[in-house]
């Protein structure tokens, strides 16, 4: 069993990607990604994404964490009305 997982985070080891999450002036949560090695033969290939919500986010509450299963989770709360 030790050896499958082993082998797993071995592979994973060559997919991993620079993945950078940030909020800009407008609210928007902005992902984007850049895979280690642009010719790898799973086809991983950089990304952005602009996450429009209906309501600002605060920029300094917000965060994110990538799973070893490669889930990207982010927690974005609204920002508060002055």
């Amino acid at each position: 069993m030790m050896s499958y997982v082993l082998q797993k985070l071995e592979w994973l080891m060559h997919v991993l990607m620079q993945v950078h999450v940030q909020s800009d002036p407008a609210g928007r949560l902005i992902v984007t990604g850049e895979p280690e090695q642009l010719d790898n033969p799973w086809g991983v290939t950089p990304f952005k994404k602009v996450i429009r919500l209906p309501s600002r986010i605060d920029p300094h509450q917000t965060s994110a964490v990538v799973t070893l299963h490669g889930q990207l989770f982010v927690r974005a709360p609204f920002e508060q009305s002055k």
